[in-house]
């Protein structure tokens, strides 16, 4: 199990966690910004009851800020300075 936390705090762990899971050899230089990030997401019990059928962005939830950014937006956000 992963302490995150603990990883979040240590450059030197950060590249060690990230290239342990990179299936090929990987250089860095330096971290830039690190936090620890956890996901809230909420799905339904069921996806479905009888003859209602709950699907798709019904089925589950997402933070706003929980990466549901399309790929325009976070071009659009990374380029500006």
């Amino acid at each position: 199990d992963l302490d995150l936390s603990k990883v979040a705090q240590s450059e030197e762990l950060i590249f060690e966690t990230i290239a342990s899971v990179i299936p090929t050899e990987i250089t860095f230089n330096k971290v830039v910004w690190a936090s620890e990030y956890r996901a809230n997401i909420r799905m339904v019990n069921k996806l479905s009851e009888g003859r209602v059928f709950v699907a798709g962005d019904a089925a589950h939830v997402h933070s706003p800020t929980g990466g549901q950014v399309g790929i325009s937006e976070k071009c659009k956000y990374s380029c500006v300075n």
